[in-house]
């Protein structure tokens, strides 16, 4: 499908949406990515690269069918989905960019403000080693996240709910933006490394981090990335922008409701993060809700 035909159909479908914006950042961030790696000599993993492209695309391959693409719903869930994926793999490859830079950690920062507000993340940690139920109850809540980020966007798509759709699009993309520029500035090794912790945890999941401060790895697995960013949380940014997005449904919002806040208490323990992180992550999480919804309205009240 041509760049042309697609954005007839863009145009033909009148998208309630921020899709369409969102493929542009995406593209905008990928020749970032290009040109900051091609100047530092970083390299992808092909065969990798090649898998994920094909999936960022196979949404797509539904609107080739005229049935469907003419299907508001289908439409808007398929655009949806690619423009994220689109979106999500060039924000990641960026992080990886950004941490390189090799910035100075804030670990100590970050713990100390935890102490000033009375928070002992190593007694939590114990006290969920002795509780394994509730260990696994925020295991299951906080490996959710990607789960429900697909549903949220088949849900509202498929439930002609394409206003709340286009805010959490836009709303995932202001955050993730914020999110990589702010953890840039003010790295953190996170505090299953900071508190010297291995019971429990993989701590394998976090190896490219101190990796790419050295230098060492300059090559991206686009599907064996790894979460390197501690403030703000950007599961906690998350939590708060689906639940918010799934408040117009008397069945889904409370579910959403239960299960993510859940996921704001396993933070600190199943994600590495100290408090303060997972406090700026709801704070940037309100921020963005904040604005993105003042926008939309002085966009419809000009119109």
């Amino acid at each position: 499908m041509s760049v042309m035909k697609f954005l007839k159909l863009y145009s033909r479908n009148v998208l309630p949406s921020n899709t369409f914006w969102t493929i542009l950042i995406g593209l905008g961030i990928c020749f970032i990515d290009a040109v900051w790696m091609l100047l530092c000599h970083w390299n992808f993993e092909i065969a990798q690269a090649r898998v994920v492209f094909l999936g960022i695309t196979a949404p797509a391959l539904l609107l080739l069918f005229k049935r469907y693409r003419c299907d508001p719903k289908i439409f808007n869930a398929c655009t949806s989905l690619i423009a994220i994926l689109l979106f999500t793999n060039a924000a990641a490859v960026l992080s990886y960019l950004v941490v390189s830079t090799n910035f100075p950690l804030v670990d100590h920062q970050l713990d100390q403000i935890d102490k000033w507000m009375n928070f002992d993340w190593v007694s939590l940690y114990d006290w969920l080693q002795l509780h394994p139920l509730m260990g696994l109850i925020l295991k299951i809540s906080y490996n959710s996240l990607l789960l429900q980020m697909v549903f949220t966007v088949i849900f509202l798509g498929f439930t002609n709910r394409f206003a709340e759709l286009s805010q959490f699009v836009l709303m995932l993309v202001i955050s993730t933006l914020i999110t990589i520029a702010f953890s840039g500035f003010f790295p953190a090794a996170g505090a299953w490394k900071y508190y010297a912790v291995s019971e429990g945890v993989d701590l394998s999941a976090l190896t490219h981090f101190e990796l790419l401060r050295s230098g060492l790895l300059k090559t991206v697995d686009l599907i064996n990335t790894q979460g390197l960013i501690s403030i703000p949380s950007f599961h906690a940014v998350l939590a708060i922008l689906i639940t918010y997005a799934l408040r117009t449904s008397r069945i889904v919002f409370p579910l959403a409701l239960i299960l993510n806040s859940a996921m704001l208490v396993s933070i600190p323990t199943e994600g590495s993060h100290y408090l303060i992180d997972l406090l700026s992550g709801v704070l940037l999480a309100v921020l963005t809700i904040w604005t993105v919804t003042r926008l939309v309205s002085f966009q419809q009240g000009a119109g």
